[in-house]
């Protein structure tokens, strides 16, 4: 790795502003966001990194996941010439990340693609327990119908009298949509006080 770009590319995530890559969509209609960084001990001075989204024209590549590029700019490079740094998969809908985590995150994915590694891009993923934790934490209230939120699904599901909530896991980037995921949590009403009851979690890798 490239201790040079690498020091640029950790000062771009010193200034750069994450509430960018927590929007929904990312970057709204924007195709890119660039931010220029000032390096005081690199020979280039400056540069300037891109935060480029592969949706084109507002029409997602996939139906679930963000395909984001990290590019960079350096010195007096025109505008199309630029460097990939870093490739990265965000699911659509509600995430809320901070700071440090984006930070690790895209420091993980910066040495991901200078390790040449053949995948799509970095996916940006929670495990089942962080995401019930955070239903738990939400108490089922304002969830209506369908929501889709860390790569994951939650559907409101009415027969009859009985209201359940069912949890499950949205296809990965590139694959094929599945029409029925699988189920890993469901939660019932129950009639005496009107509080939502897990009453099935999966084992789900």
């Amino acid at each position: 790795m490239d201790t040079t770009i690498f020091e640029r590319f950790e000062n771009f995530l010193k200034i750069v502003d994450f509430t960018l890559l927590n929007e929904d969509p990312i970057l709204h209609d924007e195709q890119s966001a660039t931010q220029e960084v000032k390096h005081p001990d690199n020979p280039f001075g400056s540069s300037t990194f891109i935060i480029h989204k592969l949706d084109i024209q507002g029409t997602s590549h996939d139906r679930y996941w963000h395909c984001i590029q990290i590019r960079e700019r350096v010195g007096t490079q025109p505008a199309s010439d630029h460097d990939i740094r870093a490739t990265v998969l965000v699911p659509r809908g509600i995430r809320t990340v901070d700071d440090d985590e984006w930070k690790v995150f895209l420091t993980d994915a910066f040495k991901d693609d200078t390790e040449g590694q053949e995948t799509y891009g970095y996916q940006l993923e929670w495990d089942v327990t962080t995401v019930l934790n955070y239903l738990g934490d939400l108490e089922m209230t304002g969830i209506c119908d369908h929501v889709e939120l860390y790569g994951y699904a939650v559907d409101l599901i009415t027969a009859g009298s009985k209201v359940e909530y069912t949890l499950s896991k949205l296809s990965n980037y590139g694959e094929e949509e599945t029409a029925m995921p699988d189920v890993i949590a469901v939660w019932e009403k129950t009639e005496e006080d009107f509080e939502y009851v897990c009453v099935q979690i999966d084992d789900y890798e």
